[in-house]
């Protein structure tokens, strides 16, 4: 290679060089400008915090948002429609009536009491039974209006006396109503209250006077149980003596019909033979009428009398008993029929008072259960009648406690993220009255690794900081753990927590530490980290003097849980150093 070639090399790569030189230098700077741009986006600001004394913890930390439940007052009233019916009920008391007549109905009468008690027992029964059926249909049908003849009532807004975010406490005027809204609606919760108390009463009194025959019913039913056996027996009695009686009235007939021909064949003989003796004795009386004495003559005629009256009296006795005879055969079938219906009589007599029998005896068993049947209906009216009347009391008592002072006041104590109302609208269930923030229900959810979620449990005291209060510890609870696992790669499970006291600084969406206790250090005091500066194994605060000069300060630290550091001496508790943070500008 000549020489000239060598230098023209020599030359190229002498050009590079200083070309990656003018590269490295444009480079670096430009680096440079974005670092100093960078470095004056931030800015070191130094901040006060207090030396403070408590608990210090560790354990298990996750991170997770705030959530915010929200409560919602609405407008709820309404007003049940009550119709007030008069209801009347006719006290029905029966009386079992026993009918005593004479011989010749005795069977009848002994028969239809024991019937005639029964058939009252429940015809009485079912006397009660037709009341409470009435009043059941009237309370029934009062009972469909109330349960579809809810209403709301018109309350006009007059003014909004709050806006939304303002924190409100319970009992503040959210809003004012007009007074004729107001009034016009109260009447119509006191009518109803008034009609519900009038059916209350009328429901009641049917009742009391379904009681009292029932009452009765069950004496009656409890008596004619008792005397059952004994009307039993009367009456089969009373149906064995007319068989009795018919069968011998019966016998009768046949034996005179027999004998009584008999008889009056012997009167006629008798009578002839009477007729026949008379007659000579007056021929005798004529033959010796001129020649006897006086006193033969008296005789003799005296005995002509005699005679004369024992024929009369055989042909009376003849007379009877051709009557009788007669009266025999004309009554025979007759008395025949009488002793054939007596006997079915007592056959299908003793069937009949023997179910009679059971059935009072059975009634009288069961007197208590029917007489619960009877009150049953008219009690279950009165417990609805007493069921309407209490809800449209306390309709009326809500109603006077919304609208107190004619003003809607805070159902809830914290701030307002809505207001549905503004001047001049009508109160309805649609459209909330206000939505609060609800402290009760500030939650952070953060996932628990599958390790670490048996040692947690519900009810279980946890430490929070919010990254917008770094030196600030808020405490929770946990209130759920789900049983549902959530990620691919790692098992892990949504465990929910609840902030406990003061809430009103925390927002929905704030990120968060949760730190799940397990260990504890009690009654130290503590500083946060960022407060303490080391200079090789040795530790420092700036301390802020009463003056409002600073000192740097010597302490020895302990124990610490990530945010703060237990200060073992050189601070005292309410002390304030001063730590430096970076803070976007």
């Amino acid at each position: 290679m000549s020489l000239i070639s060598k230098i023209k090399g020599k030359k190229k790569i002498t050009i590079g060089i200083v070309c990656l030189l003018i590269l490295s230098i444009v480079a670096g700077f430009g680096y440079y400008q974005v670092q100093k741009g960078k470095k004056s986006d931030t800015k070191v600001v130094t901040k006060e915090t207090e030396v403070k004394s408590g608990n210090l913890t560790v354990g298990i930390t996750e991170s997770g948002n705030v959530a915010i439940d929200t409560l919602t007052q609405s407008y709820s009233l309404s007003r049940t429609s009550v119709s007030s019916t008069s209801t009347s009920s006719s006290g029905s008391t029966s009386s079992a009536t026993t009918t005593q007549s004479g011989s010749s109905d005795s069977t009848k009468s002994a028969d239809n009491a024991s019937l005639e008690q029964s058939s009252s027992t429940k015809n009485s029964a079912s006397s009660i039974q037709s009341t409470a059926d009435s009043s059941t249909q009237s309370t029934a049908d009062s009972s469909t209006q109330n349960s579809s003849a809810s209403s709301e009532e018109e309350l006009v807004v007059k003014k909004v006396c709050v806006s939304t975010g303002q924190n409100v406490k319970k009992g503040d005027t959210l809003l004012t109503l007009t007074k004729s809204s107001v009034e016009s609606a109260k009447k119509s919760y006191q009518e109803n209250y008034d009609a519900a108390r009038i059916a209350y009463n009328e429901a009641k009194t049917t009742r009391d006077a379904a009681k009292v025959t029932a009452e009765y019913e069950y004496k009656q039913r409890i008596a004619t149980g008792k005397s059952a056996l004994a009307t039993y027996k009367a009456t089969v009695a009373s149906l064995e003596a007319n068989v009795s009686s018919t069968k011998a009235a019966y016998q009768k007939a046949q034996n005179g019909i027999k004998t009584l021909p008999i008889q009056i064949a012997s009167l006629k003989k008798k009578i002839a033979k009477a007729k026949s003796a008379s007659g000579a004795m007056d021929s005798v009386n004529n033959t010796t009428q001129q020649s006897s004495s006086n006193t033969t003559t008296g005789t003799n005629t005296t005995s002509s009398t005699q005679s004369s009256s024992t024929i009369t009296q055989l042909t009376q006795e003849l007379t009877r008993l051709q009557t009788q005879l007669s009266e025999y055969r004309s009554n025979l079938n007759s008395l025949k029929s009488q002793y054939t219906s007596a006997k079915k009589a007592l056959k299908t007599g003793k069937i009949t008072a023997k179910q009679t029998y059971e059935e009072s005896r059975i009634e009288a068993k069961n007197a208590k259960a029917l007489y619960t049947v009877a009150l049953s209906s008219v009690n279950d009216d009165v417990d609805a009648a007493k069921e309407t009347y209490d809800q449209t009391k306390e309709e009326l008592e809500a109603f006077n406690a919304f609208t107190k002072n004619n003003e809607v006041t805070a159902k809830y104590t914290g701030k307002l993220t809505s207001v549905g109302y503004s001047k001049g609208d009508s109160l309805n269930s649609s459209t909330a009255i206000a939505a609060y923030v609800d402290t009760d229900g500030v939650n952070i959810t953060v996932s628990v690794a599958q390790d670490d979620v048996s040692n947690i449990k519900v009810g279980d005291n946890v430490n929070i900081y919010l990254s917008a209060y770094e030196d600030e510890l808020f405490e929770g609870t946990v209130t759920s753990i789900s049983s549902s696992s959530t990620g691919d790669t790692t098992v892990s499970y949504p465990v929910v927590v609840t902030l406990s006291g003061d809430v009103s600084k925390v927002y929905d969406g704030m990120s968060s530490e949760v730190t799940f206790v397990s260990k504890e250090v009690k009654d130290v005091t503590y500083v946060s980290n960022k407060a303490i500066t080391t200079e090789g194994t040795k530790s420092y605060v700036t301390l802020k003097k009463a003056d409002g000069t600073t000192k740097k300060t010597k302490v020895v630290t302990g124990f610490s849980d990530g945010h703060n550091v237990e200060i073992k001496s050189g601070l005292k508790k309410g002390d304030t150093v001063l730590r430096e943070s970076q803070v976007s500008q």
